[in-house]
C-alpha cells in the first residue's frame, strides 16, 4: 500500500483508487468482514500549500491566545516557511504541525511570560533565521519601546 501515497498514484481517479484498495483489502481481509464495510474513502495527500495554510491557522490561533493576554505577537514569513518545510511529509499530512507550534512557539513564549519576560502590552516577533538554524524572538516591551533586544534564541 506504499505506492497510495506515491505523486502518481495522486494523478488517478478516485474511483480507480478505491478499486486498487479494495484489491488489497481482498488479499488481507476475508469477505465476511469486508461486507461489514460501508464505504471506502479516499484521501489525497496534502500539498505544501494545504500544510502553509494550516500552519498559518495554528499561528493565528497563537496570536489570539497572546492577544488574550495582551501581548502582541508577530509571526515571520520565514517561521511560516520553516513550519511549512518541517511539518511537510505527505504520508503523515498534518499531525506534526501542531506538535511543532507547541514546541517551537507556545511553550517558548509560556515560559517566558512564567519568567516575567513577557509582560501585558509587549510586542513579540517570532521568526527564523535560516542560516543559524534558529527560531528567535524580539521584544518591544513598555520599558523599552526606543530599541528592541533579542531574547530566546533557541533551535527550531
Amino acid at each position: 500500500m506504499d505506492n497510495l501515497t506515491q505523486p502518481e498514484a495522486a494523478r488517478k481517479t478516485d474511483k480507480a483508487i478505491r478499486e486498487q484498495l479494495m484489491g488489497v483489502l481482498k488479499g488481507h481481509f476475508r469477505p465476511e468482514f469486508l461486507n461489514r464495510i460501508d464505504e471506502v474513502i479516499v484521501f489525497h495527500a496534502l500539498s505544501k500549500e494545504n500544510i502553509r495554510s494550516i500552519v498559518q491557522i495554528q499561528l493565528d490561533r497563537v496570536v489570539r491566545t497572546a492577544a488574550a493576554q495582551d501581548i502582541t505577537l508577530v509571526m515571520g514569513d520565514s517561521l511560516v516557511e520553516h513550519l511549512t518545510e518541517a511539518g511537510y511529509q505527505p504520508e503523515f499530512g498534518a499531525r506534526e504541525l501542531k506538535r511543532q507550534v507547541r514546541q517551537i512557539i507556545e511553550t517558548r513564549l509560556a515560559k517566558e511570560i512564567l519568567a516575567d519576560k513577557l509582560t501585558s502590552g509587549d510586542r513579540v516577533e517570532v521568526d527564523y533565521d535560516k542560516a543559524s538554524d534558529e527560531e528567535g524572538r524580539r521584544r518591544q516591551g513598555q520599558a523599552e519601546r526606543q530599541g528592541s533586544q533579542a531574547i530566546g534564541r533557541c533551535k527550531g
